[in-house]
């Protein structure tokens, strides 16, 4: 089956690193057709994510997690889940008996959400809230995230949306409004947003739990003294389920090369600029302090 190319966004040419919710409604147009329409992105790299997300699944448990979800959450989840995959990409997957059947290699997908989201290329989290008013609260009710960019999901489930992101240097600002962006993502939208790091890998899990017999330098990546920098970038889609109060939220990893970066006088130059306006404590928490100045060298190398 021939599969499109991956979708390619650079959300930092205006070369300020911000950290702003920046939402725009699903479907915008970032130059990649249909794709910026879909939810769930399927592309020819699908059998390297496939693998990618059964490998990280060796280790389940920190990977996959729940807390307080209920039962009307997941299974309102499943159902969009498997509506989006039949509707988005009919001919990747077809309705089977009891669930789904993946075209692309033949195999069976229960109709629950651990073994739909083994076949997408996307992680998953779900936020769920209760009460009203000043009572209401969120938490993040359910994780699959395989790809975390050194950050730890089993520890994030049951946090709140601002408590999630207490650790991350500049986000004040937003987290002071957490409560209306949740309940922005759960009754309007569908919305699209990015965020992005600098790594010098295309590893797609990076857990900052390190597996056993891996070399923790290489495992966590960010040598830029000696290797050439890649441009990690997520999409972020938010999809709300006001039914049952609940908001979807789904990453999709994809990575820039540095020869398309250098190679593009504005795409080199934004990312410089937005680079340098990090705070120290910005480049400490992406991990780009202790070999700054060779990312710095690459940007700036004469070609």
């Amino acid at each position: 089956m021939n599969l499109p190319k991956p979708a390619v966004y650079t959300p930092w040419t205006k070369g300020i690193y911000d950290l702003s919710p920046a939402m725009k409604p699903l479907g915008t147009d970032f130059g990649n057709g249909v794709a910026d329409k879909f939810a769930f992105q399927i592309d020819s790299d699908w059998a390297k994510y496939r693998e990618a997300k059964l490998s990280s699944l060796k280790r389940k448990s920190l990977h996959v997690c729940r807390q307080e979800l209920s039962p009307e959450v997941e299974n309102a989840v499943t159902e969009w889940v498997h509506e989006k995959l039949l509707v988005e990409h009919p001919e990747a997957f077809v309705a089977d008996k009891y669930g789904l059947r993946c075209l692309l290699n033949g195999e069976f997908l229960e109709a629950n959400l651990d073994s739909m989201l083994r076949f997408v290329q996307e992680d998953m989290a779900v936020v769920s809230t209760e009460g009203e008013g000043e009572s209401k609260r969120d938490w993040l009710s359910y994780v699959n995230v395989c790809f975390p960019s050194h950050w730890n999901p089993a520890e994030k489930v049951g946090q709140s949306f601002f408590d999630g992101h207490t650790v991350v240097p500049g986000m004040e600002k937003v987290n002071r409004g957490a409560k209306g962006l949740v309940d922005m993502m759960i009754v309007r939208g569908p919305w699209t947003r990015f965020v992005w790091g600098v790594e010098t890998d295309v590893q797609l899990n990076h857990h900052p739990v390190v597996p056993e017999g891996v070399d923790a330098a290489e495992w966590n990546g960010r040598q830029f003294d000696s290797k050439p920098f890649v441009v990690r970038v997520e999409r972020q889609v938010t999809w709300g389920l006001p039914e049952v109060g609940a908001a979807i939220f789904i990453i999709r990893v994809s990575y820039v090369q540095s020869q398309v970066v250098l190679a593009d006088d504005e795409l080199r130059t934004s990312l410089l600029s937005a680079l340098e306006s990090m705070s120290p404590e910005q480049r400490q928490y992406k991990g780009l302090d202790k070999e700054w100045l060779g990312l710095v060298e690459q940007l700036t190398r004469t070609r």
